[in-house]
């Protein structure tokens, strides 16, 4: 027997200094290697507590040779990429085993590892022992290992590794938590069945609820399906993956559930899910890519499978927000009850508002923010400081300074609030506006009070009682139709501004350049010394009529571009 040796690269050191978090994460590495080696099959043997003490992995992969296994397997360190490509030679898988070390995955988990690889009629055995790693590890080149070849059949290919004698201070790995990891990794591949301890793995496997199922319908036939919502904050390759003929078709998606407001994204991001369909396969693309999108078949898969995981969804969202309310209102019970009668219909507005935006978050994260809330409601903190002022008006100035200091800690404060509540609100107009045939009186609706989402120097205005009257009875009769709205507003220098707005579909341009004049004409009369600004708002601008120069009194503007320049405005104030 002519002995094997290591091949050590320079960065050897630093690699060997890297860990695997668990058993079950150092037997994933060995899976990997069986993917990069094109297999189709693996099996996984664990052992069972207070048994056999040996775990089996065999693959039906491409195997290797000896000279493989001396000058590749033995080169430590050495990347697979560097030596073969980025993707495997047969299936062009994309390769997962990049560091050369996956070898030592297994002895953290055994004492002696036992390769058996079959390749071009050669079955080559290979021994690692960690011990005599360990006792040779300053000249690791110098350590002779047993490696024995003999012939097999031609059509024999694969590797088995045999982990024996194992780590007594580990437990032993979790087939549970194995089937967890190896699913999330390899449950939507076509080509590489798993099974452990004999079973195949099953998206059950995933820790979270389950269900599964089937329906015969009228065109897709018989429809199976499995889903989990899983106990994990989110899912490797989420989704619902569409199986036909035992081949998933395409990426996982959503099937239209991501645009229903109804259903939490957080949770959503939770699912993993398959339907098995096989009356799909005419509506499949050429290349088994992609399910045409106007299938008729797919259509009704959708009816029967979104209802389904939406239920499921929308019960351990309740269920969740339920417990977590009453956990958290029982630690803040005294403040709750601390609340004035008047702001406790608010107050519990507020834990729902709170807990639904925010029930995924660690529950301390939550209590904070509804503590600060509570403390808020249950005292007036401007009057708190305010006194605080009075009392030391009369004392000396570092005492007065410290407490108006104060006074603008809680303008801060304040002002961040209402930039995080502004921030919301941009979000909704923006719905709003891009929103398709808005008529321009819903839009008049949310915009009259809401001014100082304009730029800079018109953000002060205000618009009045008088000021709507002089709009609406002087100007309104003679250019108001059902696709426009003015609102005519003024400033503390008593400058005016006048916009008018379209509906959500609307252009403007060269007729509201020609319009502005007529009103401005109209304004003068009324405020013959003041500085007059018209803004008309649609949904597109023509280019060729808009030069919206700062200095320019007559501004063309698009809703997008008012709702970009506010929120760019309301981020500054919250950074």
């Amino acid at each position: 027997m002519n002995p094997a040796n290591f091949k050590v690269d320079t960065s050897l050191t630093a690699l060997l200094g890297e860990n695997y978090r668990s058993t079950e994460a150092a037997l994933k590495e060995l899976v990997d290697n069986s993917w990069d080696a094109d297999a189709q099959s693996i099996s996984i043997q664990l052992p069972e507590p207070m048994q056999q003490t040996v775990v089996t992995i065999e693959d039906d992969g491409a195997g290797m040779t000896e000279e493989e296994i001396r000058n590749e397997y033995l080169f430590i360190a050495r990347s697979r990429t560097s030596r073969k490509g980025d993707t495997t030679p047969v299936r062009g898988r994309k390769v997962k085993g990049r560091k050369g070390i996956g070898k030592f995955a297994g002895l953290l988990i055994a004492s002696e590892m036992q390769l058996i690889s079959k390749s071009q009629g050669r079955e080559t055995t290979l021994v690692i022992n960690k011990e005599e790693i360990l006792r040779w590890k300053d000249d690791l080149e110098s350590l002779d290992l047993q490696i024995v070849s003999k012939k097999c059949s031609k059509k024999e290919s694969g590797t088995t590794i045999i982990l024996k004698s194992l780590n007594q201070n580990l437990n032993f790995p979790n087939p549970v938590r194995l089937s967890q990891l190896l699913i999330a990794e390899y449950g939507r591949e076509n080509d590489f069945d798993i099974k452990i301890n004999g079973d195949e793995l099953d998206i059950k496997d995933l820790v979270g609820i389950s269900e599964a199922g089937s329906e015969e319908t009228e065109l897709s036939g018989k429809i199976d399906y499995k889903f989990v919502i899983s106990d994990q904050s989110s899912v490797k390759e989420a989704g619902i993956g569409i199986r036909v003929n035992g081949k998933i078709i395409g990426k996982p998606s959503f099937l239209g559930l991501e645009e229903d407001e109804e259903v939490p994204r957080r949770l959503l991001r939770r699912v993993y899910a398959e339907v098995e369909v096989d009356q799909l396969k005419d509506d499949v693309t050429a290349d088994w890519g992609a399910i045409f999108e106007n299938s008729k078949k797919l259509e009704e898969v959708k009816t029967i499978i979104c209802p389904k995981i939406k239920k499921a969804i929308l019960d351990l969202y309740r269920i969740q927000v339920h417990t977590a309310k009453a956990r958290i209102k029982s630690k803040l019970k005294r403040k709750l009850n601390s609340v004035p009668l008047h702001k406790q219909a608010f107050a519990n507005e507020t834990f729902e508002k709170v807990l639904q935006k925010f029930y995924n978050e660690p529950e301390d994260k939550i209590e904070t923010i509804l503590s600060v809330v509570l403390d808020t409601l249950i005292q007036d903190e401007y009057q708190a400081v305010l006194k605080k002022i009075e009392k030391s008006a009369d004392k000396k100035a570092p005492a007065l300074g410290a407490t108006l200091s104060d006074f603008g800690q809680l303008e801060l404060l304040a002002q961040t609030e209402q930039a995080k509540n502004r921030s919301n609100f941009i979000d909704f107009f923006e719905q709003l506006v891009l929103a398709e045939k808005t008529p321009a009186k819903d839009v008049h609706a949310a915009f009259v009070n809401n001014l100082w989402m304009l730029e800079e120097r018109f953000s002060s205005m205000t618009s009045s009682e008088s000021l709507d009257k002089i709009c609406t009875g002087f100007l309104v009769g003679k250019s108001k139709t059902k696709t426009t709205e003015l609102i005519l507003c003024q400033d503390y220098r008593d400058d005016i501004l006048l916009i008018e707005l379209k509906s959500s579909n609307a252009m403007v341009g060269k007729v509201e350049k020609a319009k502005a004049e007529k009103y401005k004409t109209q304004l003068r009369l009324m405020f013959p010394k003041a500085k007059i600004s018209m803004l008309f708002l649609g949904q597109r601008v023509d280019e060729k009529w808009a030069k919206n120069s700062s200095g320019k009194t007559i501004l063309l503007e698009s809703y997008e571009k008012l709702v970009t320049n506010a929120r760019m405005r309301v981020d500054w104030r919250m950074a």
